[in-house]
């Protein structure tokens, strides 16, 4: 029914509808994320261990093998 509509009630005729629901769009798939959160801790990493080669530390261990450096991660595929 409309507001044209003679027999139209405002009070009776409402219609009571639930919240929409509404999921945000994301930018960057879950891969990319993933991947950018490990390259900026290795990146922060690289940092921390550089200014402990500079400072009062002795012998600091460095960073392990970046996980986007592909050397030595071949394998076979039977």
């Amino acid at each position: 029914m409309s507001p044209k509509d003679p027999n139209y009630d405002p009070k009776k005729d409402k219609t009571v509808h639930k919240p929409m629901m509404v999921k945000p769009n994301r930018l960057f798939t879950e891969t990319y994320v993933k991947e950018m959160k490990i390259l900026i801790n290795e990146v922060l990493d690289e940092r921390e261990y550089k200014a402990k080669l500079e400072g009062p530390y002795d012998n600091p261990n460095p960073p392990p093998q970046s996980y986007f450096d592909l050397t030595g991660r071949e394998y076979p595929v039977e």
